[in-house]
């Protein structure tokens, strides 16, 4: 009875495995693989930034980052993709390469200019992250999708107020 039971749920969970790879678009595919690399951007800024500035918002949300990024790694994990994490501040993506390089760039001028920085990754992520709620994601994808949004809500919350010293 219990091996009955145990392949039963190993059948559902293949199924399921299945459904979900076949629901996943091309599109929605390559959005997943540009999120992941702009989830390790705002890590890898944000690393720079607390080793900079030290100050310990870039700390804080750059170890959420690590989370956003797990999140979209499993999930791509879900549909069969797998995701390659190069090393801090290289990216497969040249215009995220760019990005990041002027990003960098701007935020070690002042420690006024890295939140500006955070702020605008955070607002970029936020909308990356609504593109691909538009596209129809199915509840596996919806899910991460809102957890993130919600995060990058609450990280541009938290560099709104560090700025709000500077008004």
């Amino acid at each position: 009875m219990k091996r009955i039971l145990s392949i039963s749920v190993l059948l559902l969970f293949s199924s399921m495995v299945f459904l979900s790879a076949e629901s996943i678009t091309d599109s929605q595919k390559n959005q997943l693989v540009f999120l992941f690399e702009e989830e390790k951007l705002a890590r890898d800024v944000y690393t720079a930034m607390g080793e900079k500035w030290n100050l310990r918002v870039f700390e804080n949300i750059s170890r959420a980052e690590i989370n956003h990024m797990e999140q979209v790694k499993d999930l791509a994990y879900d549909y069969g993709l797998s995701l390659t994490e190069l090393p801090p501040g290289d990216f497969n993506n040249q215009d995220l390469q760019d990005l990041y390089n002027s990003l960098i760039e701007k935020g070690t001028k002042s420690l006024k200019d890295a939140l500006e920085v955070g702020r605008l990754v955070e607002e970029t992520d936020i909308s990356d992250i609504d593109k691909l709620l538009a596209d129809n994601p199915d509840e596996n994808m919806l899910f991460v999708l809102n957890n993130l949004r919600r995060g990058s809500e609450n990280h541009l919350r938290a560099f709104n107020r560090q700025l709000d010293f500077y008004n």
